[in-house]
């Protein structure tokens, strides 16, 4: 039995959180993805408004929190630039039975929503090293842009018929 798992993915605009996870889905698409930017995309557009930002990463929270309660695996990417900004997320990981992996990217590629430079360099300055805590080690571990977390390959329903039949 495949034990769920909370993937956060953190790092400032441009270190490749998204194309990160996109990677992971297609790895295992029975993944769910929640970041905050999502809230501001309507219509294939992105339309961000600071005045919503509280309200975006608490979509992103109760999004994360019913797919774990579901009993989904979860991928959760935004800045996570300080670590109480992921406190919430790890503790309702451990309410909910998941297993955490923290990934910090450093990648350098062009932001998708424009954040100005200087914004950007703000929070690369901002920007808190995550330590696991001695009493967590048990249940999160942590990889930088140099490693993979393990996501399990996904294998339909179908292929695995296939290889029991003998045709695949």
């Amino acid at each position: 039995m495949t034990t769920k798992k909370l993937y956060i993915i953190r790092g400032v605009p441009g270190s490749g959180k998204s194309t990160k996870a996109r990677e992971l889905l297609v790895k295992n698409p029975k993944l769910k993805h929640f970041e905050a930017d999502m809230f501001f995309e309507r219509d294939g557009l992105y339309k961000f408004n600071p005045a919503k930002i509280k309200d975006a990463h608490q979509w992103c929270q109760n999004g994360v929190r019913s797919a774990l309660r579901e009993g989904h695996s979860v991928i959760v990417s935004n800045t996570f630039t300080k670590i109480w900004e992921m406190v919430a997320y790890i503790q309702m990981a451990k309410e909910q039975g998941a297993s955490v992996e923290v990934l910090t990217l450093d990648g350098g590629y062009e932001n998708v929503h424009g954040v100005p430079k200087e914004k950007v360099q703000e929070m690369r300055d901002r920007f808190e090293k995550y330590t696991i805590p001695e009493k967590d080690t048990h249940f999160i571990k942590e990889y930088s842009s140099s490693e993979q977390p393990h996501v399990p390959e996904f294998i339909s329903d179908s292929a695995i018929l296939e290889n029991i039949l003998g045709h695949g």
